[in-house]
C-alpha cells in the first residue's frame, strides 16, 4: 500500500508500506499540545468514527448471506468473466473499419501518413522513432484509433501490427490499449530479463507487432524507458518501431526523472525520437462563445506555466465559497480529485458512512509466495483491507477484461454483496455484483446489462476483491479521463502539471468546482519549479527538430 506526500522539491513520493508504518509510529509520539489541538478540531473523533466502520452493531448483526442464490448460481457468477472472455464479446476486432480521414486535422493527417507510408514502403527498417505531442483535448485518442484501423486495413490478414501501450488501465480502455507493465512483463520493482518458456511465450505474443505506440508519455520516467527498451530488445532482437504520444506539460513520472533530464542511457534513447508532430487544435474544450475561448486560453496559460492575475480571478469564480448553495450541492455528488492519497481515503470514508448501510470489511488472504518474475506487476493487489457497502462507488484495481472495459481504474457502483451460507466478514465475499459505467461485453443479467459479478482474484500471492472506494481519486489517477463535472483540491503546494491535469479533465469551466481556494501567490508559483524549466527547454528542442 502506498500514499503520496509532499516534499520540499515538489516531487510526488510514493511511500512503501514499511515507510508508512514508520510515519504512523512517529505520529503517535506527537507532543501533548498537538494531540489536544487535534481533539479541538474534531480530527481525532473523525478518525475513531472511520475506524469503527464495518465494526458497528449494524455491521456485525447483518445477515450477509441474504443475496445468496445457491451453489450453482454462485459458481456461475464467480466464473462469469473467465468464461465469457473465452466466448467473446460484441467487439469485433477482426472486422476492418472504414477510416474517416475527413475528421482529422492537418497535423493528425500528417502523422497518419508518415506511419502508413513507413509501413508500406520500409516495413521495419529503418526504424521509425516518432513523437506526436499535444495538450489534453487535441484528439490524440482519436488519432491513435485511426492509426490502428489504417494499419489493420493495410496489413494481412487484417490484424493491426500496432501495439498501443499506456501507463494506466483507464487510459488503456479509452484507446483500446494494454498497460505497459502487464503486456511487457515489466515489474514495478527489480527488473529482470525473461528466460526459458516465459521468454518464448512473450516473443510469440509479440510476433505480429511492428509498431509500439506509448501514450501518456509525460508519465514515462528514465528507469521505465530503459526497462521498456530492454524488454523490446528481448521481443525483437533486430529492431522495433517506437512512437510516443502525449503532452510533456501533464504530470511527470512518479518517483522518477523525465528521460530528457536523465544522466543515464534513457536520455540517449529519448533523443532517438527525431520525427516530431505537434497537434494544436483543441477538441475536448471545443465550443463556441467567449466563455469557451476564455477557458481554452486559461488552460493554455496554466499548461505553459504563465500565471496571470485575470486567470486566477476567473478560477476563483468556481470556488466553493463563490458559487451558490444549489450548485455546491450538485457538485457534492460528483467525483472529487485530490492531490494526496490521505485526502482521497478520508473523503471516500465520509461518503461510505453517509450511505447509512451495513458495511463489510474484506481482508486479503496470503495464498502463496511469488517469484521475482511475478513481483510488482501493474495490477498487483494493493488493498489489504477493503470496506464494502451496497451503492458504494468503486474502482477496479486489476485488468480483468480490457476489451470490454473491465480495466484497472474502471468505475462503477456495488449493487450486491454476496456471501455463501455460513460465511461472513472479514472473509472475502463470494463475489460482488458491480454496475460498471463503461462495460461493453456480453451481459451476466439481461435485465441489468452493465452489472457484472466480480469475485476475489489472486495477484502478487494474495487473494482479494479487486476493488477500492472511488468517490474520490488522486489527480494522478484522473490523467486520461474526461469528466463532465468534478470538484478539485490541488493542495497547498504547487507540483509540476498538477493544476493543469486537474482542471483540464473538464470540458468547460462550469464543470469545475475548486474546494479549497488558493491565493494568487500560490498560483504564481506555477513557473518556479526546476521541472518546468527543463520541460520547456525540451519542448523548444522538439519544436526545432
Amino acid at each position: 500500500m502506498q500514499r503520496t506526500i509532499e516534499t520540499e522539491n515538489d516531487d510526488n513520493i510514493e511511500l512503501s508500506e514499511t515507510e508508512e508504518n514508520d510515519t504512523r509510529q512517529e505520529e503517535t509520539t506527537k507532543n501533548k499540545w498537538e494531540i489536544i489541538s487535534r481533539l479541538h478540531h474534531g480530527q481525532l473523533m473523525q478518525t475513531l468514527e472511520f475506524e469503527m466502520l464495518s465494526r458497528r452493531y449494524l455491521d456485525k448483526e447483518t445477515n450477509w448471506s441474504t443475496d445468496y442464490e445457491g451453489e450453482e448460481y454462485t459458481d456461475k457468477a464467480m466464473n462469469f468473466i473467465a468464461t465469457i472472455k473465452n466466448i467473446g464479446s460484441p467487439i469485433h476486432d477482426d472486422i476492418p473499419q472504414i477510416v474517416n480521414y475527413h475528421n482529422l486535422s492537418n497535423q493528425q493527417e500528417q502523422a497518419l501518413n508518415i506511419i502508413i507510408s513507413h509501413y508500406l514502403i520500409y516495413g521495419t527498417k529503418p526504424p521509425l522513432f516518432m513523437i506526436i505531442q499535444g495538450m489534453a483535448g487535441t484528439g490524440k485518442s482519436n488519432l491513435i484509433g485511426t492509426i490502428n484501423e489504417a494499419l489493420k486495413n493495410a496489413s494481412m490478414p487484417n490484424r493491426s501490427p500496432l501495439l498501443v501501450l499506456v501507463p494506466t488501465g483507464v487510459a488503456a480502455f479509452n484507446i483500446g490499449a494494454s498497460t505497459i507493465h502487464s503486456r511487457l512483463r515489466i515489474p514495478i520493482r527489480d527488473f529482470i530479463d525473461l528466460q526459458g518458456t516465459r521468454l518464448t511465450t512473450f516473443q510469440e505474443e509479440m510476433a505480429h507487432v511492428t509498431y509500439i505506440l506509448i501514450d501518456e508519455m509525460s508519465l514515462i520516467g528514465e528507469r521505465l524507458l530503459e526497462n521498456i527498451d530492454a524488454r523490446l530488445r528481448q521481443a525483437f532482437p533486430s529492431n522495433a518501431n517506437e512512437n510516443f504520444t502525449g503532452d510533456l506539460g501533464q504530470l511527470p513520472p512518479v518517483n522518477d526523472r523525465p528521460p530528457y533530464n536523465s544522466r543515464r542511457q534513457a536520455k540517449i534513447l529519448w533523443e532517438q525520437f527525431t520525427t516530431i508532430i505537434t497537434l494544436d487544435h483543441i477538441y475536448q474544450q471545443e465550443g463556441q462563445g467567449n466563455d469557451q475561448e476564455r477557458f481554452r486560453q486559461l488552460l493554455m496559460n496554466i499548461r505553459d506555466a504563465k500565471p496571470a492575475l485575470d486567470d486566477w480571478i476567473l478560477l476563483m469564480t468556481r470556488s466553493s465559497m463563490t458559487i451558490d448553495t444549489t450548485t455546491n450541492q450538485e457538485f457534492d455528488s460528483c467525483v472529487h480529485l485530490f492531490s494526496t492519497n490521505d485526502n482521497v481515503h478520508n473523503h471516500n470514508k465520509k461518503k461510505l458512512q453517509s450511505l447509512k448501510n451495513p458495511i463489510a470489511h474484506s481482508i486479503a488472504s496470503k495464498v502463496r509466495n511469488v517469484s521475482a518474475n511475478e513481483s510488482g506487476m501493474d495490477d498487483e493487489l494493493d488493498v489489504e483491507l477493503l470496506l464494502l457497502s451496497k451503492n458504494a462507488r468503486v474502482m477496479l484495481t486489476s485488468n480483468l477484461w480490457i476489451k470490454a472495459g473491465l480495466v484497472n481504474e474502471a468505475l462503477g457502483n456495488i449493487r450486491k454483496i454476496v456471501y455463501k451460507l455460513g460465511s461472513a466478514p472479514p472473509q472475502p465475499p463470494a463475489y460482488l455484483l458491480v454496475e460498471f459505467d463503461n462495460y461493453s461485453g456480453l451481459p451476466f443479467d439481461d435485465h441489468h446489462t452493465s452489472s457484472i459479478p466480480v469475485p476475489a482474484i489472486e495477484r502478487g500471492g494474495s487473494s482479494q476483491i479487486p476493488l477500492r472506494l472511488a468517490w474520490a481519486l488522486t489527480i494522478h489517477k484522473s490523467q486520461g479521463l474526461t469528466l463532465q463535472k468534478a470538484t478539485i483540491d490541488i493542495g497547498p503546494t504547487e507540483r509540476t502539471g498538477l493544476m493543469f491535469v486537474a482542471i483540464s479533465r473538464m470540458k468547460s469551466l462550469q464543470g469545475l468546482r475548486i474546494m479549497s481556494p488558493f491565493s494568487y501567490d500560490r498560483y504564481e508559483k506555477l513557473n518556479k519549479g526546476k521541472q518546468v524549466v527543463g520541460r520547456k527547454r525540451e519542448e523548444e528542442r522538439l519544436q526545432s527538430i
